[in-house]
């Protein structure tokens, strides 16, 4: 869900075009073992807005995503800044709880050892 309720989504290909990355999977490779005090400030706001859609869920969803928003999701809930907290499997499933303050995590997705190449 994008934010507002609002299906599709997030912009994640504009906010890195936006941030000079012109090539996604180089740029991937690069980052993913640091945090993010390390990207560029431009992805912030795309960061934030992952975690205030998932604040603001009141009832319970099911919410369909890819590997660095769900490590956004798990890191907001574990005060955690790393880009890549774990490797989510494909289907896998990641439980989370609000209270509209903070995220909480319930259980981690299976785990893959998912190769950059």
């Amino acid at each position: 869900m994008g934010r507002g309720g609002k299906s599709g989504g997030c912009g994640t290909r504009n906010s890195l075009a936006r941030a000079g990355v012109p090539d996604r999977r180089e740029w991937l490779r690069a980052i993913m073992n640091g945090v993010w005090a390390q990207v560029d400030g431009s992805l912030y706001p795309w960061r934030q807005g992952m975690i205030d859609t998932l604040l603001a869920c009141t009832e319970d969803a099911i919410v369909v995503s890819h590997f660095i928003a769900i490590n956004v999701a798990v890191g907001a809930a574990q005060n955690d800044e790393r880009l890549r907290i774990f490797h989510p499997d494909n289907c896998s499933i990641t439980v989370m709880k609000t209270d509209g303050a903070a995220l909480r995590l319930i259980e981690l997705g299976q785990n893959l050892d998912t190769r950059f190449t």
